[in-house]
This record gives structure tokens, sequence and C-alpha cells, in this order.
């Protein structure tokens, strides 16, 4: 691979810059994602004012743009089943797909536009089995996002699925309003306590109690929203079983998602028979041979004692 001297790719990123700004975003450098510029968060550049940041900021071969008109949704989620899942739910949220960033996947990021800014959004940080710390953010006013150079981590360049910034404008950017924002935040948070995983709890008070946003507070608070969440994941469990064909993997389909829905069993969002007779329904069957009698169901402590049947009419 040939060698790129340091001119080269600061010449790039002016251009880079130049681009996203005719395209109606508001371009910064950035060093990794460190920026350098006195007040950047107000920043609206101009051709000219990019001209110069060639020699006033020669290690700043990264670009970043402010997510004060564009707000970007970052799912700093390590597991890539949790990740996608995610961005199925945002999609299927806001009625169509978008530009996705990669810089360290699987975690990702996906930018939009909004006519009215806010600040930024967050969810409880979550430890997975892994024992990573996982979250959702929707970076707004203040914040910034890189979306073009090298990764600080990987060392790799950034990549854009479905449209990279600069190709595609400001304006054909989905639109993400501040209650959508929150609405998103919500339900992610959701399937992070679904997927089992222990939230962070913050330090005690002076008090020694815990403070406000625990598990219990948030379930007593989202109560009558979480059994809606946990119908509509049933549901969508359901008719993705439905829909498959024999031989196609739907009993790893089935265990992945009769744990899944146990976690939301487990924490009484929905009912255990509800989750039972609709999986039935759809052709499932309890897998009594393993384990006999005892508990054939037993949804979220051993998933695997479902199986598929044919699918419903193939018989």
């Amino acid at each position: 691979m040939p060698h790129i001297a340091k001119w080269q790719i600061l010449d790039q990123a002016v251009a880079v810059r130049k681009r996203l700004l005719r395209a109606g975003f508001l371009p910064i450098p950035a060093i990794g994602k460190k920026i350098l510029l006195d007040n950047w968060s107000d920043i609206v550049a101009t051709e000219g004012e990019i001209d110069t940041w060639f020699s006033r900021y020669p290690d700043a071969t990264n670009t970043g743009v402010l997510t004060r008109t564009t707000p970007a949704i970052d799912l700093d989620v390590y597991d890539p089943d949790v990740a996608a899942e995610l961005e199925t739910l945002l999609f299927d949220m806001i009625g169509t797909r978008a530009a996705v960033r990669f810089g360290q996947p699987p975690k990702r990021a996906i930018l939009f536009r909004t006519d009215k800014s806010f600040k930024k959004i967050v969810t409880p940080t979550f430890v997975s089995p892994t024992q990573k710390a996982n979250r959702v953010e929707v970076l707004g006013d203040g914040q910034q996002i890189i979306v073009h150079g090298i990764h600080p981590e990987t060392g790799k360049a950034y990549s854009w699925h479905g449209g990279e910034p600069g190709d595609v404008t400001r304006a054909n950017l989905p639109v993400l309003t501040e209650a959508m924002a929150h609405d998103f935040i919500e339900r992610a948070t959701a399937v992070m306590d679904a997927a089992g995983w222990i939230r962070k709890v913050d330090k005690p008070q002076g008090n020694g109690q815990a403070a406000a946003g625990t598990a219990n507070e948030f379930d007593a608070i989202y109560g009558e929203r979480e059994r809606k969440f946990a119908l509509a994941a049933l549901e969508g469990r359901a008719h993705e079983l439905e829909i498959m064909a024999p031989n196609s993997g739907r009993n790893d389909a089935l265990n992945k998602a009769a744990f899944r829905l146990g976690t939301m069993v487990a924490r009484n969002w929905i009912d255990r028979a509800e989750v039972e007779n609709r999986l039935m329904a759809c052709g499932l069957r309890p897998y009594r041979r393993r384990w006999g009698a005892r508990d054939p169901c037993n949804i979220g402590v051993r998933p695997h004692q479902w199986r598929a049947t044919a699918a419903p009419g193939s018989r």
C-alpha cells in the first residue's frame, strides 16, 4: 500500500469538510474524537475558515459534525444481537431506514435532522454478561459525532452503510424530534432491561438511599408501557416464527425468542400463559421429552425446552 503524506490526508479532510458544509452540515476538525477549537459547539464554519484549519490544526485529520441540527442516535452497545435489535426498533419507529455509521462494530450511530435543537438524552448504563458497559445516547445541542477519518481504537476508517453524509444532504436525513428521541430512549432502555442486563446504580446519596432511576422505580413508573412493549415483542417474534419455513433455523430462532420473552415474564411485564399460548398458537410445542412434565415451558430459565413443529399450513 503506497504511503500517503500528511498533507494529502489533510487536503482530503478539507475537501470532505467543504462537501459536508455544502450539504447542510456543520463540520469541525478533530484529532481522533477530540475537538481543539474554542467554543466549538457554537461554530458555524465557512469555507474560508475550513481552509485555515489545514495549517492551524495539522494533526486534526478526522472530521466531525455538530449534532445541534443533525442529532445522532449512538448505539454504544457491544452485543451484536441487541445492537441489531435496537437498530431495527429505531427504523420501525421512524418508519424508514437511514445511513448507519460504524467505527467499532457492533456499536453504531445514525444521523437525523431537526428544526428545533434539544440537549443530549441518554439511557441508564447497563452491564451485560460480558461485563461491558452499554448505553444508548441521543447526541444533540452541545455534542458532535465523527463522520470521517480513522477510529482511534480500531485504527480503521469509519464506514457508512446506506449513504455517507456529504453525499447524503442534511435535507434528506429523516426527522428526529425531541419527543421521538425520548420515546426511543425509553424503548431502548426496555430492550436492555429485557435482555437481563444489570443497571449500574448511581452512588448512594448522603442519606444512604440509592439515587433515582433504579430498576424498581423504573418498573413502577413505566409498568403499563412495558406491558405494551412486551405484547408487541411477543406478537413480532411469533409472526417471524410463523412465516419461517421448516429447516430454516426455526428452533434456534425459537430458543432466542423464548429466552428474550422469558426475561419480560420474569419482570412481570407480561403473563407467562400469554407467551405460552401465543407460541403454541403459531405451531410450537413444549419439548416435554427433555424436561418432562415438571415444568415443560419454564420460559426465560431454560429456553431450549421448546421446539418448532411444522410451520402452520405446511403439514
